[in-house]
């Protein structure tokens, strides 16, 4: 019994790692080409006019939209209880005025000067980026979405509220699936029913949670 358990673990493992590596490689092979229609598509534009440079400019959002895709799941790829290895000590507050600041919808913030907390501080923009993108979305016009980042001897708290939106019990158990977007979600704005799931992953990977 002991050794075919062991057996079945070792090929469980393996699955896994194939999986991982699937992902991560997928991941940059698509990067690679899309960075080079980014680039086709940005110097087309500025010799173009009119319907047509605003056709390009449309290519290029798109392009920055499956990039996005691409390094989550790079980021998704990555094991939740490897840990950060080499972490670095992180002001969060900053982090998240930044992620505010670069956003084109308002969002109103309570937060001290200073959290600091130990992490990777790109994957945190990553996860605080996706949070406050979802308050963007869904938020009906009117509302604020607020951040409010607070600390205490063990933890870390930054809670992100949409207003104006409540959710049915059976759709908050299937939130954080990956690619899963609910009905109103769909009909709301775009998307590809990743960011909840990557912040979750990332906040794991640091320790906590979402």
């Amino acid at each position: 019994l002991e050794k075919a358990f062991a057996e079945v673990l070792g090929r469980l493992d393996a699955a896994l790692e194939r999986e991982a590596s699937f992902a991560t490689n997928a991941a940059h092979e698509l990067r690679t080409p899309l960075t080079r229609i980014r680039l086709r598509a940005e110097r087309a534009a500025a010799g173009a006019a009119g319907e047509c440079r605003a056709e390009l400019s449309a290519i290029t959002a798109e392009v920055d939209r499956r990039t996005r895709l691409a390094d989550a799941l790079l980021v998704l790829a990555r094991d939740e209880t490897a840990g950060l290895g080499e972490a670095e000590t992180v002001n969060l507050a900053d982090v998240v005025r930044t992620a505010i600041a670069s956003g084109e919808r308002v969002v109103e913030l309570a937060a001290p000067d200073e959290v600091l907390v130990r992490g990777d501080e790109a994957l945190l923009r990553l996860a605080v980026e996706n949070l406050l993108e979802n308050a963007r979305k869904y938020a009906p016009t009117g509302l604020t979405p607020a951040a409010r980042l607070s600390s205490g001897p063990a933890l870390v708290v930054l809670a992100i509220e949409t207003p104006g939106v409540a959710l049915a019990d059976d759709e908050r158990a299937m939130m954080f699936e990956r690619f899963y977007r609910g009905p109103q979600a769909r009909e709301a704005a775009r998307g590809y029913g990743l960011g909840l799931s990557l912040a979750r992953h990332v906040a794991r990977v640091h320790g906590g949670d979402v």
